[in-house]
């Protein structure tokens, strides 16, 4: 696997939807054109890239882009050129190279840590301070989440929905309860959020897990146009079964207060109802239609 690091040069092609871009960076050798699903990016910004060189018919040698990390200016030059592009609100060329010739390569720090010092500036209010203050800090903890979600196996795309849902909340939701997500973010669904909790170790028999496994089971069926009729035990057996959970040993299964053969129906015979509906009564397993 190739790796290079290098300064975005220019965006050729982004897709907002999939993330999908083709971006231009120059490097020690000159410039690359990378090609994969990456964050929106500005000219200016450095960006460390790993995957496979490919070569185009008609735009020759590019590197698809497989995993990468997005990095901070950190000279005076590449600073001025990042805020130039527009990327904080209200800085324009001629501001960002105010702002640099006077805080030189700390400039970010001073924008992000002392925008009392960056309203010194010509042309920067206090308010605009404290506001490209926000901005800053905004950015970098945007980029944090996506390294941080990068690794659960989130798109960008996803990874984007799910900081703008959350925003620094983020972390404790996908270490704690990442089957949040299915109730938070659209298209998300069990398959999704229990490869994430997957990758972020929790227990396969979490609290969390069966309760929102079972209930993906449950809706599945409804979508189907199903009725769903049978025992207590048995039907949670058939819905933990595919998400490798035992009820072995489990308790009040089924009602001590009604015999053995007894269960209670659960039926949406209406596919367009909005809710599901408890039937009333117990029903023996000859009338259950099973």
């Amino acid at each position: 696997m190739a790796r290079v690091i290098g300064t975005v040069e220019h965006v050729i092609h982004r897709n907002a939807e999939n993330g999908y871009s083709v971006v231009e960076i120059s490097d020690e050798q000159g410039l690359l054109t990378l090609v994969g699903i990456l964050p929106e990016l500005s000219p200016g910004e450095p960006i460390e890239a790993e995957g496979s060189f490919v070569t185009h018919p008609v735009y020759g040698q590019q590197l698809q882009v497989e995993h990468f990390t997005l990095l901070m200016p950190e000279d005076a030059v590449a600073i001025e050129r990042y805020l130039a592009s527009g990327i904080i609100k209200g800085v324009g060329p001629a501001l960002a190279g105010r702002i640099v010739k006077k805080f030189k390569g700390d400039a970010l720090r001073v924008m992000e840590e002392q925008p009392e010092l960056l309203a010194k500036v010509r042309g920067i209010s206090p308010k605009g301070a404290r506001l490209m203050q926000e901005q800053v800090i905004a950015k970098r903890e945007m980029r944090e989440a996506m390294m941080y979600l990068e690794q659960f196996g989130i798109s960008i795309p996803l990874a984007v929905r799910i900081y703008e849902r959350y925003g620094n909340t983020l972390y404790s939701v996908i270490q704690s309860n990442p089957y949040k997500l299915m109730d938070d973010i659209t298209h998300v669904g069990f398959r999704i959020a229990d490869d994430i909790a997957r990758r972020a170790g929790l227990p396969a028999d979490s609290e969390y897990r069966i309760r929102s496994g079972v209930n993906y089971a449950m809706q599945q069926a409804l979508q189907a146009g199903k009725r769903i009729s049978m025992e207590v035990r048995g039907y949670i057996n058939h819905c933990t079964t595919p998400f490798s959970v035992s009820v072995a040993g489990s308790r009040n299964t089924q009602s001590p207060r009604r015999p053995a053969g007894h269960i209670r129906r659960w039926s949406c015979p209406d596919t367009r109802s909005r809710s599901p509906r408890w039937e009333s009564g117990w029903h023996r397993h000859r009338n259950a239609g099973l």
